[in-house]
């Protein structure tokens, strides 16, 4: 048996020198759940505007619920209202699941069915205001301004 050392590069990854990059490839699982349930139905908005919303209503959920929260704990439905057979309008809510037959609506809202986008528009808006709110002061996160009245 040979003492001797190996000369082959070893294949351990490379630790950032940044610490801000290293956090930006962090995927966030309750954020990516957010955002895959938000495409599945507002296919039509830019990937910009649904990654803020995801990351705001993410926010939201860590704030009510703590940093400890699972993916599958938060929700956002989105159902249809009906009258005499005929969808005449849309829910849609952000939900956190505390335990079986337990949860809590964080943000809710509602519209006509021919207004879809201003639904998601209007949860957006509340999501800000909201984050806006328990950020107030704090000067290290910017909240962005997402509502377009084109949207409407």
């Amino acid at each position: 048996m040979s003492n001797t050392k190996s000369t082959r590069p070893t294949t351990i990854p490379k630790v950032p020198d940044d610490k801000e990059k290293s956090v930006e490839r962090f995927i966030d699982p309750v954020r990516s759940r957010i955002l895959n349930e938000l495409r599945v139905n507002f296919q039509g908005h830019s990937k910009e505007f649904l990654l803020k919303t995801a990351k705001n209503f993410a926010f939201l959920s860590r704030q009510y619920a703590g940093s400890n929260l699972q993916s599958t704990s938060v929700s956002v439905p989105l159902v249809d209202t009906y009258a005499d057979g005929d969808i005449i309008g849309h829910r849609m809510a952000l939900v956190i699941h505390e335990k079986p037959g337990k949860m809590r609506v964080l943000l809710q809202h509602s519209s006509p069915a021919d207004h879809m986008s201003c639904l998601l528009a209007a949860m957006a808006q509340s999501a800000e205001k909201v984050v806006a709110q328990i950020l107030e002061g704090e000067k290290g996160r910017v909240v962005f301004g997402m509502l377009d009245t084109k949207i409407c």
